[in-house]
């Protein structure tokens, strides 16, 4: 019986009561459960009965498992638990409320270019943290893109990931397999892969968020991957910040030589272009934690917030008084995760015109 055709509700998987089914995919099905013990909403995914018995097919499986557990960042849903239920293969991941930037974009067609640099900031956060670990996400595109309610965004559905050794490539890039509107060339030739592929789906995501759609169409998938090999990008549809469409251009360049070298370039280029963009109100973040540190940053660009890593209370004090924005701008709200609360507080004050949180 297919996945599809099975009803789930009630069911007890995993230790998780299930209430829905989510969606369904190539590979099995996702569910939405409630772990028993916990209370904890969660995302069940499982792999379709007629693959598991098929090796080739729970190792893949259990590989999205092993790489999930390899990454903790707070724009990647995490994994909670890997396990086999009876015959079933289940994956109990984190649930993201929420919907993705593909329902948005069909929503609300193309997005204003502040809000498009600020959700792919997170993204290349979230690519940043995978290449860290040596994982290539190979499936960028706007539907595997959530998008939550208080506006954090979450990189979702590793399925196709893969690991990559330093100094080496992708060793599943033989297998042609992903989203051909947002595939990068080398994936299209079944090439080796590397971040940089995952650059060039991200930049084709920009587009497609900033003008509502894909920068390449045809009649046949075919038609489409000759296009990403072949053509250069076309004329926009219409305007959209140079910063912005110089940065889709670097990251779509059909060689990947030609690509920023990395997400943390991707990262200062947005995070230069929304300091121009936005003027305030500014975040001063006291966190020398680099996870924790990230989750802060995540909460200052979905609150339209300026971060500014500080250290200490007198840092944030020079920090603020060597700003070119003058330092009697209103700080609406701090975020404090650190043991320097009241130091930053401190300097505040200290800071004419600056009101407190």
């Amino acid at each position: 019986m297919s996945s599809k055709n099975i009803d789930w509700t009630g069911k007890i998987l995993g230790g998780c009561r299930i209430q829905r089914t989510l969606g369904t995919g190539g590979m099995g099905v996702v569910l939405y459960g409630v772990q028993t013990f916990l209370e904890r909403p969660v995302a069940v995914k499982v792999l379709a009965p007629r693959f598991s018995r098929d090796r080739a097919f729970i190792e893949r499986f259990e590989a999205e498992g092993r790489v999930l557990a390899r990454l903790s960042h707070p724009n990647i849903a995490g994994i909670h638990n890997m396990a086999v239920d009876g015959e079933h293969y289940i994956l109990v991941m984190e649930f993201v409320e929420g919907t993705s930037l593909g329902q948005r974009i069909a929503r609300d067609g193309a997005l204003p270019p502040v809000e498009v640099a600020q959700i792919f900031l997170q993204v290349a956060r979230a690519l940043d943290a995978a290449w860290v670990k040596g994982v290539v996400h190979r499936d960028v595109k706007p539907a595997n893109l959530m998008l939550t309610p208080g506006g954090i965004v979450k990189l979702v559905d590793f399925g196709l990931a893969d690991t990559v050794q330093a100094g080496e490539d992708s060793s599943a890039s033989n297998i042609i397999a992903g989203s051909i509107r947002f595939m990068s060339p080398e994936q299209a030739a079944g090439q080796a892969l590397d971040t940089r592929s995952d650059l060039y789906s991200l930049g084709i995501c920009m587009w497609q968020a900033l003008f509502g759609t894909p920068p390449f169409d045809g009649k046949t998938l075919a038609a489409i991957a000759i296009k990403h090999r072949i053509e250069p990008l076309p004329k926009p549809p219409g305007p959209a910040p140079a910063a912005l469409m110089d940065l889709i251009e670097a990251m779509t360049q059909k060689a990947p030589e030609d690509r920023p070298a990395a997400p943390y370039e991707v990262i200062e280029i947005l995070e230069a272009y929304l300091k121009t963009e936005i003027s305030g109100p500014w975040a001063l973040i006291v966190q020398p934690d680099a996870r924790q540190r990230a989750q802060t940053e995540a909460h200052c660009v979905a609150h339209d917030l300026v971060p500014v890593g500080v250290r200490s209370g007198d840092d944030a004090l020079a920090v603020l008084m060597d700003r070119a924005t003058p330092p009697a701008l209103t700080i609406t709200e701090l975020v404090l995760p650190g043991s320097d609360g009241f130091a930053v507080l401190k300097a505040l004050r200290r800071v004419a015109g600056a009101s407190e949180p």
